[in-house]
């Protein structure tokens, strides 16, 4: 049975519609790659499975659970947490302010701020610091690390790499795939297919609103290099 499962999800703003009918499964444990370019509704899709946009219409369910109209609080307390596109930190409070937000959770302050250090010692080096006055790679560990106390059994990624350096980006996906190990699914939202596919069990590739295709890396890299690049 797959954690989450997508059925004929549609959904639209005001009445103009951009999810036009999405099928999409992630197992236990698995990491899928969402792929595509700038305004395929990727985005958008993360907000309906993180409870942030309500469907049209159509299925969502996690755990066994029909969650299609469960609140953003109440998927985050079932397991689903998402780090959305710009990090989603508050900039003007400092790095313990920001992770002691997360204790609505139920896990109290001194656990978040023992779990977050743990996993990025840089975190416990700049807890006084504004997040804002951070390096772009710093404030992204704060995300994770706010996404990752709260004990998630599905982690959404929206654009992990934006305006970060290469080997910035390199640091945090072996930090993803350390997660991934550990058994957390994963579900990547990524523009740039080669940063996220070596460490995807499977990859799918959206546009206009649908999914338009699924499969192993190997075989979306090959659809995705055959687009930009021509094929025999």
């Amino acid at each position: 049975m797959a954690l989450l499962e997508l059925r004929d999800v549609r959904a639209a703003y005001g009445t103009i519609e951009v999810i036009h009918g999405v099928d999409l499964e992630v197992g236990a444990g698995e990491v899928v790659a969402l792929l595509g370019s700038n305004g395929g509704g990727k985005s958008t899709l993360m907000n309906v499975i993180s409870g942030l946009h309500a469907p049209s219409t159509g299925t969502i369910t996690f755990n066994g659970a029909d969650v299609t109209t469960t609140s953003a609080s109440a998927r985050v307390k079932q397991g689903i947490c998402a780090i959305p596109e710009g990090r989603g930190i508050f900039p003007n409070l400092t790095v313990r302010e920001n992770l002691r937000l997360t204790t609505y959770a139920g896990v109290t302050a001194a656990q978040v701020e023992a779990i977050a250090y743990d996993r990025f010692p840089r975190l416990a080096e700049r807890k006084n610091q504004l997040a804002g006055t951070m390096s772009g790679g710093e404030q992204q560990m704060l995300a994770l690390a706010r996404a990752f106390v709260v004990n998630p059994k599905l982690l959404i990624l929206d654009e992990l790499s934006m305006g970060l350096a290469p080997l910035i980006v390199e640091d945090l996906y072996s930090r993803v795939a350390a997660l991934a190990a550990e058994g957390l699914a994963l579900l990547v939202v990524e523009q740039f297919a080669r940063t996220i596919l070596p460490l995807a069990t499977r990859a799918a590739i959206m546009a206009h609103g649908v999914i338009t295709s699924v499969g192993t890396p190997q075989d979306i890299e090959a659809q995705l290099s055959a687009s930009y690049l021509g094929s025999n």
